[in-house]
């Protein structure tokens, strides 16, 4: 796969549910311009997750999206076949939100400690930031996506 490796852009969330929500949610529409300021369209988004979210993989990369431009709410994105019991919960905790082309999953084997992913873009002081806004990966860390064993996931309109 070709990426473009200076347009990848870091963020946490509580889980990596991509197949149900198809996007990348905010919590508001300044974050949601912050993160669009600070990347460029159809920009590349590695995930991990949050250290609070109770997970094993809880601070390890666990996937990656490619954004596609489409602004609209997280409920927007979500097909309504994909909906479960916490559904409305959380898409009106994450109520804006950029729409997925295409996402992956990094494989159990592959997935690391986002300090080791990232040593350079991520800090500990930026952990917050970095959930809310996204922070543009350094590319020498981004072209490690290429090393990666990814599974294709199916998003389903």
């Amino acid at each position: 796969m070709n990426f473009d490796f200076e347009n990848v852009m870091l963020t946490s969330h509580y889980t990596y549910d991509v197949e149900i929500y198809q996007c990348l949610g905010f919590s508001s529409e300044n974050r949601r311009r912050a993160f669009l300021e600070r990347s460029r369209p159809n920009a590349l988004v590695v995930t991990y997750l949050t250290r609070e979210c109770g997970d094993p993989d809880a601070g390890c990369v666990v996937g990656i999206g490619l954004t596609n431009g489409l602004l609209g709410s997280m409920r927007d994105f979500t097909p309504r076949h994909a909906h479960r019991a916490n559904c409305a919960e959380v898409c009106d905790n994450w109520p804006f939100a950029i729409q997925y082309n295409r996402a992956w999953s990094i494989s159990k084997k592959d997935r690391m400690d986002v300090r080791d992913f990232a040593p350079i873009t991520y800090e500990v002081q930026y952990a917050r930031d970095i959930g809310a806004r996204g922070r543009l990966l350094a590319q020498c860390e981004a072209k490690k996506i290429a090393s990666l064993h990814l599974k294709e996931l199916r998003l389903v309109r």
